[in-house]
């Protein structure tokens, strides 16, 4: 059902309120029962909840059930209503107005005004130092206008950079004026959103309740009650849990877990290929033997993609799950002529031997200048499941002379480790919006934990920022497709499978692979009560 408009002093035109109709339309409700509890099990521990400042994996999917997102995203990847129910585009402009919903509220009844769009965007804008939201000043011009102003008429994806999730100013400013620091609000502790369900409390530490809240504007969800527990230390702790009744939903189930329930009608696995990908993320600063392209170039060939992906998912090869960029396959950024990567070790031998990389004592192991070929390779700790992946691409690498070690590290501390080991097997993800997806690569990026720099890379980066006209944007990045493919700071290895266990009866879960357990859950519901 769609809510008044707000009385307001400058008002809607009649386009505007056509656009907040057809944005505003509630989906319809009737149909399953409400009530029961979901129980969710997860790695990786939890820290602020609050959308600035959540770091730890379970903390920043939360967020998608505690507050509600400025903009929503379709199947193929668009943007789709949420709080933001229109935002005509104008060429011709150097402002960006976006209409809210007038029916949102967060959780203690205040509505969502423009003002708590401001005010969000410019913490997080102070917080960036303005990277990646490319608009120069935003201001509300009512209740539920905001408007953006750009130095040049802004490209039509300028947008994507701004699905965050709103902040309650009357809430958040007053602890900030009282001298509290972002990452130390009370707030933090007691978060109050606009999302689909509200924060109940603390079972444990990193153990959080939420219950349905009946005045989300799409409708109330079907489940009561949230649990999501985050203290396991890994993920065969997790599905211990699951399979001792503690939880209905585990993450990240490995393909042998999956298949010991196959048979079992109590449950039900899912899995599929997500956005996500695989990456090896390679040491290209100068102290490395990775600052040698040569190298990076072999270890790219070494790689038997196919049985990786075997180990991965449990599932025969699709041709369709491999990439060779940070663009999935058929997106309109990646460079068509880039072919996908395939396993080649002899041509592999054949670069580290014109490299100077030779193996001069017939122990399998190249050497050059009296150095052996050996590197260090991390992965995650929470992840053991994994760690079959290291063994696999050890027995690649040692193949064609490259001698491998392997160590584990949490997940937390992966990220500012980038100059002090070789290679970190990790993921990155396909972001809707092209700049988010490569600006990593950047060499003044935050993100860029492989210190890769190239200039030419980084005035790409920016000018497809600035670029206006589609050809020229898809041309650009483009063009940084294949750069990244030449030099290698990254092994884009394959798609990352989907995989959840969960309990039955739980229905409604058709999109959980396509997104995610945490967006998908409003639409959950228990057939028979458990």
């Amino acid at each position: 059902m769609v809510g008044p408009l707000r009385a307001r002093g400058t008002g809607i035109t009649a386009i505007w309120a056509f656009f907040f109709v057809l944005g505003c339309s509630a989906p319809d409700r009737d149909g399953p029962s409400h009530g029961g509890r979901v129980r969710i099990g997860a790695t990786g521990g939890m820290d602020s909840i609050n959308p600035l400042m959540a770091s730890r994996t379970v903390s920043t999917k939360v967020l998608d059930l505690l507050f509600e997102r400025l903009f929503a995203e379709k199947p193929n990847g668009q943007l789709a209503p949420a709080l933001a129910v229109a935002w005509p585009f104008s060429p011709r402009l150097k402002f960006w107005d976006i209409l809210l919903r007038s029916d949102a509220q967060f959780h203690d009844g205040r509505p969502v005004t423009a003002e708590d769009v401001v005010f969000t965007l410019q913490l997080m804008r102070k917080q960036q130092n303005g990277e990646d939201l490319l608009f120069e000043r935003v201001e509300a011009l009512s209740d539920d206008i905001v408007r953006l102003h750009y130095a040049a008429p802004p490209h039509w994806s300028a947008l994507i950079h701004l699905r965050l999730h709103i902040l309650p100013k009357h809430l958040v400013e007053p602890q900030l004026a009282a001298g509290y620091g972002l990452d130390e609000l009370p707030f933090n502790r007691h978060p109050i959103g606009a999302g689909p369900f509200r924060f109940a409390d603390w079972v444990g530490e990193a153990h959080l309740r939420m219950v349905a809240f009946e005045g989300y504007y799409r409708g109330r969800p079907y489940i009561d009650t949230v649990e999501v527990r985050g203290d396991y230390p890994d993920t065969r702790y997790a599905w211990a849990a699951f399979m001792r009744g503690e939880s209905d939903v585990v993450m990240s189930a490995s393909p042998d877990d999956l298949k010991s329930i196959a048979d079992n009608p109590a449950f039900n696995a899912l899995k599929g290929a997500g956005l996500s990908y695989m990456a090896l993320s390679l040491n290209c600063r100068l102290e490395s033997v990775l600052a040698d392209r040569r190298v990076r170039e072999a270890i790219h060939y070494a790689i038997d993609r196919r049985a990786v992906w075997h180990l991965l998912s449990g599932e025969a090869t699709a041709d369709s799950v491999f990439i060779a960029g940070p663009f999935p396959p058929g997106s309109i950024y990646s460079d068509p002529q880039v072919a996908a990567p395939v396993k080649d070790q002899p041509r592999a031998r054949a670069i580290l031997q014109a490299a100077g990389w030779v193996d001069t004592d017939g122990d399998g192991l190249r050497e050059r200048d009296g150095q052996a070929l050996e590197l260090t390779l991390v992965m995650v700790k929470e992840m053991p499941h994994r760690h079959n992946i290291a063994a696999q691409l050890r027995k690649d690498l040692e193949e064609v002379g490259i001698h491998l070690l392997m160590q584990t590290e949490p997940l937390q501390e992966l990220s500012s480790m980038g100059s002090q080991v070789d290679m970190v097997l990790g993921e990155g993800y396909n972001f809707l919006d092209p700049d988010i997806t490569v600006s990593k690569w950047h060499s003044q990026d935050v993100r860029n934990e492989s210190g890769y720099v190239n200039a030419e890379v980084d005035r790409l980066i920016e000018a497809g920022r600035a670029a206006y006209d589609e050809n020229e944007h898809i041309a650009i990045y483009r063009r940084i497709h294949r750069h990244l493919l030449s030099d290698y700071p990254t092994i884009f290895i394959c798609r990352e499978p989907v995989t959840y266990a969960v309990r039955q009866p739980l229905r409604g879960l058709e999109s959980i692979v396509r997104m995610g357990v945490f967006r998908s859950l409003p639409e959950w519901y228990w057939d028979r009560m458990p």
